[in-house]
């Protein structure tokens, strides 16, 4: 152990200071619905089941079966944040031990936003992203001596968010490219024998991967096509909100500053187009998709679009590992081809390298810049106010209350902290946990139909309160409340995501007709 730490002490004394600070950011994130969706799925349904609701997730399976065992024990809700920590730390130190870069650039990729806040923080299945991809960099250099190994790790980073299919699928076609046309002749039969079992194992994995997002194409009422006549249909202008998704994601609201930044990426692409044509393809392909989904599909949120900045990571991960390997071969050819136009080109090459480290920098600490202003308003800006609001119903309101939901995805966040059986929703005519994303979701409703259904499921006595969003206006509500229909009792503090209202439905609503 002591010589563990001793040879060790620059990472773990990094380690440490990166676990604290994220952790105490974790504590002051409040949890929303996107990341009590995946919890409550995972503590509501079985295994199976959990397979059948993947048609209306519209994401692999591997982060919902993580939290299966922490769920089923009967944890508390704040697991599912300490699993996402533990996960990025995992990453961390793999790409302290691990990456050819040296300590300063690895304490940027490390303090960038993807990293310090976004991942660890705010627990949804992007947390794998990172370590998926530094496992896949850890055994790029490998690909050829451990191709089963490769192939499975890239399995990993297809399972966790569909945004990440373009990189997967230009790492597979180059590297069995590589394999069976280009190193076909000199292969060994072991080899041959390990590339075949590989490719059996990539698409048997793909393929069950790729069943439940194709599925939840044609199944989930919230994603689709954002065009119903034309996918095509504004197109210029699909194309510029996914551009500025991108950019203010990443590195902040500053027009000047994304001018910058624009140009600095396109300085790096055009180095790696130069001089690392496989790698800009990877750049190309990875970006590509996710423009077109932000585009096309839906949109571009920060924690999605920031896996610009682990893909930077991982690009300039191999061209480093590739370089420190090939250092000596280069030396031979120096010593064996007296040519000077060679020479030249090797030292502008170089000189290139640097100059894209520079950029890279540059980018990197834009990007720190920009996670340092969200971590800033995540500490003064409620992000949900569903623990206020569970805290109130549980110190406040009778046990035996039920809570009529004007909107299921909004309540799903408050659920975690109370009794899942009692949040009633009006489109499916049924108690409710996490938001199953069928048909009965998009069910509109007016506001008589909402009465209706309430008083046709719900007796005049009962204890019943409405949790209200804004599912309809403000004018509605305050005519329901004037004519003494509903009395409110509660309403939240502001936030960036989800805010409530509770109202006392009273016995008049249950009794009368709405004027």
């Amino acid at each position: 152990m002591k010589e563990f730490i001793k040879k060790n002490k620059i990472n773990l004394v990094v380690m440490l200071c990166y676990s604290i600070i994220t952790f105490i950011i974790l504590l002051f994130h409040e949890s929303w619905r996107d990341e009590a969706q995946a919890w409550l799925i995972a503590r509501d349904l079985n295994i199976i089941d959990i397979f059948e609701q993947m048609k209306y997730e519209g994401h692999p399976v591997i982060w919902y079966l993580i939290l299966v065992p922490f769920a089923k024990l009967g944890l508390p809700y704040v697991t599912v944040k300490i699993v996402s920590w533990l996960i990025c730390n995992i990453a961390v130190w793999l790409i302290l031990k691990k990456a050819p870069f040296n300590l300063i650039l690895k304490i940027l990729f490390i303090l960038s936003m993807p990293m310090i806040y976004l991942y660890p923080s705010i627990s949804r299945s992007y947390c794998l992203i990172p370590l998926a991809i530094t496992i896949v960099a850890i055994y790029f250099g490998q690909r050829h001596e451990k191709p089963i190994q490769y192939i499975l790790s890239i399995l990993f980073l297809a399972n966790t968010h569909v945004i990440m299919y373009g990189m997967v699928g230009i790492l597979l076609l180059l590297f069995y490219i590589e394999e069976l046309i280009q190193n076909r002749k000199t292969n060994s039969k072991e080899q041959k024998k390990k590339v075949y079992i590989s490719l059996i194992v990539i698409i048997v994995g793909l393929i069950l991967t790729l069943i439940a997002i194709l599925i939840s194409m044609t199944t989930n009422t919230d994603v689709s096509l954002t065009s119903n006549t034309s996918i095509f249909e504004d197109t210029k202008l699909k194309m510029e909100n996914a551009y500025e998704k991108i950019m203010t994601g990443c590195f902040g609201e500053n027009e000047l500053i994304l001018k910058i930044v624009a140009i600095a990426l396109i300085i790096l692409l055009c180095y790696e187009i130069r001089y690392h044509f496989k790698n800009a393809l990877v750049i190309i392909c990875t970006e590509g998709l996710q423009f077109l989904i932000y585009t096309y599909v839906y949109m571009g949120s920060e924690q999605r679009v920031s896996t610009l900045i682990l893909l930077m990571m991982f690009i300039f991960w191999i061209q480093n590992d590739k370089k420190e390997k090939t250092i000596n071969i280069n030396k031979n050819e120096k010593e064996l081809v007296n040519n000077q136009k060679y020479l030249k080109r090797q030292k502008r090459k170089e000189q290139l390298t640097n100059v894209a480290e520079y950029i890279l920098v540059f980018v990197l600490i834009i990007n720190i810049a920009n996670g340092m202003d969200a971590v800033n308003k995540e500490i003064k800006t409620n992000y949900s106010t569903a623990y206020e609001t569970s805290k109130w119903i549980k110190n406040n309101l009778e046990e035996d209350s039920i809570f009529i939901c004007t909107s299921m995805p909004l309540s799903s966040a408050i659920i975690p902290y109370t009794n899942k059986d009692v949040f009633w929703s009006p489109q499916t005519l049924d108690y409710f946990s996490f938001t199953s994303w069928d048909e009965n979701y998009r069910t509109g409703y007016s506001l008589r139909d909402l009465q209706k259904r309430v008083k046709d499921n719900f007796e005049a006595d009962q204890n019943l309160y409405l949790i209200y969003t804004d599912d309809f206006n403000e004018a509605t509500m305050n005519y329901l409340e004037e004519s003494g229909y509903i009395t409110k009792i509660f309403e939240s503090q502001i936030a960036v995501k989800e805010e409530y209202t509770i109202y006392k439905i009273e016995s008049k609503f249950m009794l009368e007709e709405l004027i």
